[in-house]
Order: C-alpha cells, then sequence, then structure tokens
C-alpha cells in the first residue's frame, strides 16, 4: 500500500482521529466475467431446452442453446452436478458444494432445498430414468493417510424426487462411505457401477438389485459413466478413471466388459484424464471429453479424432439442440460444437461470475485502478493452464480484458510506484511486465518459479522475487541481483519506509533494513515449528508486522510490535486456519484473515487480533479467498475468489485511524 509524502498539487494529504465502529456498506462485483462450467445436460424430453451449471449459479435455454438465462434466481450456486427430469423438462436438480441439492419444478423460476448435502464433494447426481421419483447423490471423502469424513460423502438414494434420503453405500464404516465414482446403466437402471480408494476388491464393486447386495470385481467397470447405442441397444460404452483409466465396450447389455486405454492424439508423451462420454443417438457416433481435449470416434472406440473444441478441460458432455450438436461444459467456459458434433465450437456467453480469479493487485498510485488474472481450473491437460488478466479503471464497477493479453494464467500480480505492472505464471514458469500505456506484455524471463512478488510502493521500478532465493531489480525487471537465499513464499515490504523488507519460509524469517542489500535472520525459535506462511506489514505503522505463523502444522495469525523480533498469537475462533492477512491502511490494529475452512471465509479484528468476528461473505461459498487488497485509502477492501471472480466491500474505520497520503489519478 502507498504511504507517501505529498508532491505538488497532485497529493493530498488529511490526518483524521476517528472512534466508530465497524460499518459494512454491503458486497458488489462486476467481474470479472466468464469461468468454468461444470455441468451441462439437454433435457431428454424436449432437445430444445438446455441446463448448465457453474460456481456462479444455473442457467437455461429453450431455444436450443441460442440464447440463455439465469434462473438461479440468486439463490444457486456453486453447482457441481445438475441433472433433469426425463419427461418434464421444465424440472430439475442442482448439486451445490454450498448449500446442498435444489429442487425446481418450473424452469428456475423458483426452488426449494434440501440441506442434506451442503459441503458436499459431489461425485454424481443421477435421476433413474425409468422412475423419475428415484435420484442418486454420490460424494467423496479425503482418502489420505487418515480418512476425514466430509458433508454428503457416500452414497444415498432418494424415492420421493430429492426430499428425502437413505443411505445405499456397500458397507457401515467411514472407509466404504468413500465413493469416487458412481455410474447406473441407462438401459436397465437396478445395474450399479461403484469405485472407490476402500471398497472390497481393487475399489471396483457391482449391484444388480440397485444397491441391495454388492459384488467385487477385479476388472475394470464403467463407473464414471455409462450410456448405450440407441440403434443397438445392447451395445454400451463407458469410462473409468480410477484405479486406471479406460474406455469400455461391452455386446451383451453391460453384463461383460472389455477394457482398453483410448489411443488419443494428444502430444508426445502427455496424458489427458477421462472425463465425460456422449454419443450421437442417432449415428452412434461416440465424443470423449478428457482433461486435454475432446475427442471423437465413429467406429465404437477404436480410433479417435480431435474435435474443434480447443485443448480444454471438459467437464460434462451433452448431446441436443435444435439443430443437433454437441454441448460441452469446459473449464473455459460452455461450448456448443455445431454440425453433431463436427462442426465449428462456439464460445457462449453465458455472462457468469465465475471467473476463477488467482492474483490481483492495485496501482498504489490510483486506487481506482486494479488488475486481476483469471484461469481455467488446474487439469491435467497437455498445455499449460490458459488463463487471461483484466483491468477495471473505476475499482471494480466494470473489468475489460487487456489488449494484447498472453493468455497465460498468473499467479503472481504486482504494481509498482510508477504503475508498471509485473505478473508471474506458476504453471508457465515465466515473468512478464507491462508499462502503463503499452499494449502487450514484455517476457522477462521463462526460467522461473516465482512464489512471491513486491514492489517498492515509492520507487518505480523496484521490485523483489522469491524463488530459489530472495532476487532484487531496480530497472523494471530487466536485470536481477540474487540478494538473500531464503526461497520462501512469504515476502512483504513496509509501505511507509521501504528499507525494511520481510522474506519468510516454513523454516527461516529474515529482515533487511536497507532495501534488501543485507538481511538478518529473526526466525523465532523453535525453529522448526515457528516457521513464517504469509507476512504482512500494517502501512499506517512499519513497527507492527501480521504473519501467518506455521505453528507446528496448525497456522494461526501472529502479531510483532517491532518489527518481528517478538510475537504474539492472535489466534482465530475454533482455531481455524488463515490463508490470507490484510492490515487496514488507516489502523494497525484492524486486521482482516481469509481461512481455509468451511464458512463465510473471512475475519476481522479491531485489536490487532486480540478478538475476532465473522464477516459474512457475499455469496456464502466456502472456497478460500485467493487474494485480500486494501485500496490505499483504506475505505475499499477487494477480495478475489476461486470461481466467483472479484467482490468489494465498503469498509468504514474502526477506532483511532489515520488517513494517509494518496496519489489523486
Amino acid at each position: 500500500m502507498e504511504n507517501q509524502t505529498p508532491v505538488g498539487k497532485k497529493a493530498l494529504l488529511v490526518f483524521l482521529l476517528l472512534l466508530a465502529p465497524a460499518a459494512f456498506a454491503g458486497w458488489t462485483s462486476s467481474g470479472p466475467l466468464g469461468g468454468a462450467v461444470t455441468a451441462v445436460v439437454v433435457a431428454p424430453s424436449n432437445a430444445d431446452v438446455v441446463w448448465a451449471g457453474s460456481s456462479a449459479g444455473v442457467f437455461r435455454s429453450t431455444d436450443g442453446g441460442a440464447t440463455w438465462a439465469d434462473v438461479g434466481a440468486g439463490q444457486v450456486a456453486d453447482v457441481a452436478r445438475l441433472a433433469v427430469h426425463p419427461k418434464d423438462s421444465n424440472k430439475a436438480w442442482a448439486l451445490s458444494s454450498v448449500g446442498g441439492l435444489y429442487i425446481t419444478a418450473d424452469g428456475g423460476a423458483s426452488w426449494t432445498t434440501s440441506h442434506k448435502f451442503a459441503g458436499i464433494t459431489a461425485t454424481s447426481l443421477i435421476v433413474d430414468p425409468n422412475d423419475p421419483n428415484t435420484l442418486y447423490v454420490s460424494g467423496a471423502c479425503y482418502a489420505g493417510y487418515e480418512p476425514v469424513p466430509l458433508p454428503g460423502m457416500g452414497l444415498f438414494k432418494s424415492t420421493d424426487g430429492g426430499l428425502t434420503w437413505v443411505s445405499v453405500a456397500p458397507g457401515a464404516g467411514i472407509l466404504s462411505q468413500c465413493v469416487t465414482e458412481f455410474a447406473i446403466d441407462p438401459l436397465s437402471p437396478e445395474h450399479f457401477f461403484f469405485s472407490g480408494p476402500y471398497s472390497d476388491i481393487a475399489g471396483r464393486l457391482e449391484s444388480y438389485d440397485s444397491g441391495r447386495t454388492w459384488e467385487g470385481v477385479r476388472a475394470s467397470r464403467p463407473s464414471l459413466a455409462v450410456l448405450f447405442d440407441p440403434r443397438y441397444p445392447f451395445t454400451h460404452y463407458g469410462i473409468t478413471s480410477y484405479f486406471g483409466a479406460a474406455f469400455l465396450t461391452s455386446q451383451d447389455g453391460g453384463l461383460t466388459w472389455t477394457s482398453a486405454l483410448p489411443t488419443l492424439p494428444l502430444a508426445s508423451g502427455t496424458f489427458a484424464s477421462l472425463r465425460a462420454l456422449s454419443i450421437d443417438p442417432e449415428r452412434g457416433r461416440l465424443f470423449l471429453g478428457t482433461g486435454g481435449g475432446l475427442f471423437r470416434s465413429g467406429d465404437g472406440g477404436r480410433v479417435w479424432a480431435p474435435t474443434q473444441l480447443p485443448e480444454v478441460g471438459v467437464n460434462a458432455l451433452s448431446f441436443g439442440g435444435t439443430s443437433p450438436a454437441l454441448f460441452a461444459a469446459t473449464t473455459r467456459g460452455l461450448f456448443g460444437i455445431a454440425d453433431r458434433g463436427l462442426g465449428e465450437a462456439r464460445s457462449i456467453d453465458l455472462h457468469q461470475m465465475g471467473a476463477n480469479t488467482t492474483a490481483l493487485d492495485i496501482d498504489p498510485s490510483d486506487p481506482m485502478l486494479l488488475y486481476a488474472s483469471v484461469g481455467e481450473p488446474f487439469s491435467t491437460g497437455a498445455t499449460p493452464v490458459f488463463g487471461q488478466t483484466f483491468q477495471t479503471t473505476n475499482g471494480g464497477a466494470s473489468w475489460e480484458p487487456l489488449p494484447g493479453d498472453s493468455n497465460v494464467a498468473m499467479t503472481q500480480i504486482v504494481v509498482d510506484a510508477g504503475g508498471t505492472v509485473y505478473a508471474s505464471s506458476f504453471r508457465a514458469h515465466s515473468l512478464y511486465r507491462r508499462r502503463r500505456g503499452e499494449t502487450q506484455w514484455t517476457m522477462l524471463r521463462n526460467d522461473i518459479y516465482v512464489n512471491a512478488m513486491v514492489a517498492d510502493p515509492k520507487t518505480p521500478g523496484k521490485l523483489f522475487l522469491s524463488s530459489s532465493g530472495i532476487e532484487r531489480s531496480t530497472d523494471s525487471g530487466n536485470t536481477w541481483q540474487r540478494v538473500g537465499s531464503i526461497s520462501g513464499s512469504a515476502l512483504a515490504i513496509d509501505s511507509s519506509d521501504p528499507r525494511w523488507i520481510y522474506a519468510g519460509s516454513e523454516y527461516n524469517l529474515y529482515r533487511s533494513g536497507d532495501g534488501g542489500t543485507t538481511w538478518v535472520d529473526i526466525q523465532p525459535e523453535p525453529r522448526i515449528i515457528n516457521g513464517t506462511r504469509g507476512i504482512v506489514v500494517a502501512p499506517s505503522n512499519g513497527k507492527v508486522i501480521y504473519r501467518i505463523g506455521a505453528n507446528v502444522g496448525s497456522p494461526r495469525p501472529e502479531r510483532s510490535e517491532d518489527r518481528g523480533i517478538t510475537w504474539r498469537a492472535a489466534t482465530l475462533p475454533g482455531g481455524v486456519y488463515p490463508s490470507l492477512l490484510a492490515v487496514d491502511p488507516r489502523n494497525e490494529n484492524s486486521v482482516w484473515a481469509a481461512v481455509s475452512q468451511y464458512g463465510s471465509g473471512l475475519f476481522r479484528s479491531a485489536d490487532g487480533g486480540a478478538h475476532w468476528k465473522e464477516v459474512l461473505g457475499p455469496f456464502g461459498t466456502s472456497v478460500t479467498a485467493t487474494a485480500l487488497r486494501f485500496d490505499p485509502s483504506g475505505r475499499v477492501l477487494h477480495v478475489a475468489y476461486p470461481g466467483h471472480g472479484v467482490w468489494e466491500l465498503t469498509v468504514e474505520c474502526e477506532g483511532v485511524c489515520r488517513t494517509r497520503a494518496v496519489r489523486q489519478p
């Protein structure tokens, strides 16, 4: 944050002493728009009706995908799975990772909620094609050294359209409740396929009586997706990715299967996970969605060719529309592939607030000028994660893409005192620069993994980065000097006195008092448990520093009032773990924390971390923020969320506040 002495008539310095309670005028957001789409379903009873779901909500088209309406009614968000009634195109179910199961019977005009599955890591939502009142939901759990129960993990069945549910998981113990993949045979809906890390035989189970009894199988089964050729119903196809990816075929209605790893035209040495399967019901052409693109086969899966969809992660597929097309929900948005999946892939603009924001920063001399990078969620495709950088010149009221962008998702963005933007991509191991007024990025380096980056808010062209060590540039990134050996991900600079710089890692904490030329080790003892995972300097008082202390694997906020020599715990309620910290530029005791557990994701303290209050987030999501940034005046807090864009919150001052000098745009 900037903290400058006034220069000429362009700067204004006003000091105010205020005693006021916290007041929040409400959250607002205008983007960036776009983002991944997680689900798409063409209504089985009406090919003109298409439903799509994303982190932004539920969308519906009634003209074969030509136009779309947001039908989430401001109620449904973070949609993981969608299902549509086989005989009623107005009735649908949306499974949300936040709110649970939502049901509509009027095309999305209104929704009822079953909170049974709030917090679920959903792996399936399936409607029995023969009995639309029968539904199945499955959820995964964490399968590490110790299984961690999560809301909704297991396999559940409803016989009343989703109002009530019973467990039909194969076993009563925690280990047997983890469902990684689940599918039913649409021709014989009592035939189940199940994969999980702790089920009986190699994690594969099969049931022929709707889950009343189960038997283990050693060979691959189509537990991720299974379908049949409408022309030859006993010809079945399926896929699995768990316990080894495989494309499977059956010629006897799903009783026996042959499997093979499909030979896909990918770049040499790359592999893309199998994710979705669809079929043209009239011609039998298969479409296979993967983490690295979409492929088609006209000979039952023996030979595969690429489609015109970009090399993008495919989350779901559905065939239909007025002019038959293939709809693909991908990590880069929704696409319609014309000419029955053989033609051009058209990007469909849902105008959704679903951008996966990966980095954010503010011009220190202009609080209305911000930059944000968005990108695809991580996929196992053959290419680096696609991304785009946006800017706003009105404090977030509207966003527009930067011209001449690099199309790379940036993981770090910083802006120096001269308005020059620096951005790094960890996935592309590259560093870029863009001076104010330039229309394209300049690649400074393509050989570096940047863990953290910070710019001197008073000296244009001076910045620091942490990679295999601490490096400093004083000429806008043209040349670099190694000034320290620490390689952690915590890096901060005192905006009131940029001579003071801090660099932390899991085992070290260093401080420089001369602009990075020399460093002193100030790591608290005992070293092995007191690492630093994040650090921020209070803009209004450089002696006050907050950090995220490792604390023997239980991270917590900590505060220092002597430039990092001594620390005291500022533990969050319930011991929840912080992921980011931000300090109000007007008051060193007003500190904010983003957390990584379920909940609103934000806490604030008006007394330096002694007491905390939870702050209700803008949409009730439990996702962890990727950036917290106060504008230089301290009046607006900008919060970047994965899958939800950038949100602004107006913050009135708490306690004794000082309005710092802000250079006017």
